[in-house]
């Protein structure tokens, strides 16, 4: 999230519009307001089967006199993954509007079609394109919370972001340091947390798929269900119920934009017992919901 700040930093200026697509983590928006961006939201589709889709036309119609384009996939909190073809076409548009992009792909390593990453905006992009990657040990390590990442900017910048890093967080603490350079030497970490979060999916998708009214496919990437649960139009307080009476923590979905609202999200990167718990809580408080509609 440091490197989206500092993106923005270099980036926005007040009065500057931001494409922002949602659902998203709020720290995104935020991350443009703070610089008194002016914010246009594009949502993800939800398909009858339940997957998202990012609507390219309507993409096109916003980044008219666009600043920036902020990207992410796969994406926190609904797990749609930009094909390479959706790539092309965002590239495509963002040059012919002179937009640049920032693309988070911090979850780009958890993705469950045997690929050993997602499609990536710098396998389509050329060297002096306006694009921004960030990206994070974060996830696919497992070191939520070290603060530690890295940007891949457009040549002749780096010396700039190195000066907006300084001021911003002076540095990255040297036992952090140590703990990136040991994750970098296990070459089976990934592998092994990738199944770890794909034997959840498998139990959130099952447990989800049981449920009446539910439409839901597994998600492509990343490590979270988000779904939306029939007649709830407060996801907040529906969250809080479930909490109260099933003793079950969620994220609702009005937390990742308006276009979430009705939706739940679940990060399914747990114990297999925890988690099989977890669901059937969640079960429970969903048709105990349902039955009363």
């Amino acid at each position: 999230m440091a490197a989206v700040g500092i993106a923005m930093t270099f980036l926005i200026k007040p009065g500057d519009r931001v494409v922002i697509h949602e659902p998203v983590w709020p720290n995104i928006t935020n991350a443009a307001r703070v610089r008194y961006a002016e914010i246009d939201i594009v949502s993800l589709k939800l398909k009858n089967d339940g997957s998202f889709l990012l609507d390219i036309d309507a993409l096109h119609e916003k980044l008219k006199g666009a600043r920036l384009f902020f990207l992410n996939s796969p994406n926190n909190p609904s797990g749609w993954v930009a094909s390479e073809g959706d790539l092309k076409k965002i590239l495509a548009i963002c040059r012919e509007t002179n937009t640049w992009i920032v693309a988070d792909e911090v979850y780009s390593r958890l993705i469950y079609n045997g690929s050993p990453c997602a499609p990536s905006i710098l396998s389509v992009a050329h060297p002096n394109d306006r694009v921004i990657v960030c990206n994070s040990f974060s996830k696919t390590w497992a070191m939520t919370g070290w603060r530690i990442g890295w940007l891949v900017v457009p040549k002749g910048l780096r010396d700039t972001f190195c000066d907006i890093t300084e001021i911003t967080h002076s540095a990255v603490s040297q036992f952090i340091q140590y703990g990136a350079l040991a994750a970098l030497s296990d070459s089976d970490f990934i592998e092994e947390f990738r199944t770890f979060c794909d034997q959840g999916r498998q139990i959130a998708v099952e447990s989800l798929n049981a449920i009446n009214g539910i439409e839901f496919i597994a998600p492509p990437g990343a490590f979270y269900a988000f779904f939306k649960v029939p007649g709830v139009k407060d996801s907040l307080q529906f969250s809080l119920d479930l909490l109260k009476t099933q003793r079950v923590a969620v994220a609702p979905g009005i937390g990742f934009g308006q276009s979430g609202e009705g939706f739940i999200r679940i990060c399914f990167a747990q114990q297999i017992d925890e988690l099989r718990e977890a669901m059937d809580r969640l079960s429970r408080g969903i048709l105990t919901h349902v039955s009363r509609i």
